[in-house]
């Protein structure tokens, strides 16, 4: 049986009444919610290993009946102009996927995550699920396990409370982990850097220098990728930061506003986004538990600023 080749994406968390179409290649389509039931599961299993024996059976009941609207499910349905491979359709898919499902995220105030995506050639249908995304690792510096790790924590909470800005950064970069669009998450996670860094920002010391300061890379905080068969050079800090720029004056970021000696290195941002955002991502991570633990040039010059 022929059918009309398409992408479906499944996702979950925000609630639509009725279907619509957003433009000609895209359909939008409300589903039955998920429910909760597996959650009840849970806690029930909790309880009987917790406390010995399980609920009785209508505070199960109960419990699942109040989950039974949670967790509603949404289509985002992409139809190409042209049929490609599974992979080839799902690639050219993505970006306008993406952009759909930000934008009802922003209609909603929802965040919405991804549960599944089926695509249909004209001979063929092909089904995957996607599990919730984990890094699997907490950073915080080495040796943070048990009593360290949990030192380390209580130490940030402190921090959280003694100073707003550094909250906001906290706050900052919980946004920049939920940014799908690869170039805006490195625009948000330097925005983190900048915010911590504020302390240390003076009439001749702009953002992207105070960021090397606080992180101690005032000689350059350089990095090379391997792309292809060559080997490109790159400073993490200056390309993020300018990028940052850019796109909050709204202008795009172009290879010409590199000098001649880094236009290399703006390859990075559009063929190995996710190793500038490691990066980025590690120099967060240990500037929070430098501040926790007092540590950090831009806390101490943020504390002398406010007095």
């Amino acid at each position: 049986m022929r059918q009309r080749p398409a992408v479906h994406r499944l996702t979950c968390g925000a609630f639509v009444q009725a279907h619509f179409w957003l433009d000609e290649n895209i359909f939008i389509v409300p589903l039955s919610a998920m429910g909760f039931e597996h959650g009840a599961d849970y806690a029930v299993r909790y309880h009987s290993e917790i406390f010995g024996f399980p609920p009785d059976k209508e505070a199960i009941a109960s419990l699942s009946n109040q989950g039974k609207d949670a967790l509603p499910v949404i289509a985002f349905i992409y139809f190409p102009s042209d049929e490609g491979t599974p992979g080839e359709m799902e690639r050219v898919a993505q970006p306008r996927l993406d952009r759909a499902e930000q934008l009802l995220s922003w209609i909603t105030g929802d965040d919405l995550h991804d549960v599944a995506f089926l695509t249909a050639t004209s001979e063929r249908l092909y089904f995957r699920v996607v599990p919730p995304h984990s890094r699997r690792r907490m950073r915080l510096g080495p040796g943070n396990v048990g009593e360290a790790l949990a030192g380390n924590l209580s130490a940030i909470s402190e921090a959280v409370d003694a100073d707003e800005r550094f909250a906001f950064s906290l706050s900052l970069y919980r946004d920049a982990l939920h940014e799908k669009n690869k170039l805006f998450k490195i625009a948000r996670l330097f925005s983190v850097l900048e915010a911590l860094a504020y302390g240390l920002k003076e009439k001749d010391v702009g953002s992207r220098k105070a960021v090397k300061i606080m992180l101690g890379l005032e000689a350059g905080a350089l990095g090379q990728i391997n792309f292809g068969d060559r080997k490109i050079r790159y400073d993490r800090i200056e390309l993020s930061g300018r990028l940052r720029d850019k796109l909050f004056h709204g202008a795009r970021f172009r290879r010409d506003d590199l000098t001649a000696e880094w236009q290399d290195s703006f390859d990075v941002l559009t063929e190995k986004p996710d190793a500038l955002i490691d990066c980025l991502m590690s120099d967060c991570e240990l500037e929070f538990a430098r501040w926790g633990n007092n540590a950090s040039k831009a806390r101490d010059a943020g504390l002398k600023k406010s007095v």
